[in-house]
């Protein structure tokens, strides 16, 4: 359970900026928020 708190956490601390810019650099996506976001049907799509 300790693990996964302190792995949560880290997560916690991520920002959109770093966020966006791992799915840039490894995937080509200019906004992986906005991409997550329309699977749910509350954004448009980023691709």
């Amino acid at each position: 359970m300790q693990s996964w708190v302190g792995r949560n956490n880290a997560f916690a601390a991520v920002t959109v900026e770093q966020v966006n810019a791992v799915m840039l650099r490894y995937f080509g996506l200019d906004n992986f928020v906005e991409v997550l976001a329309d699977v749910e049907g509350l954004g448009s799509s980023a691709v």
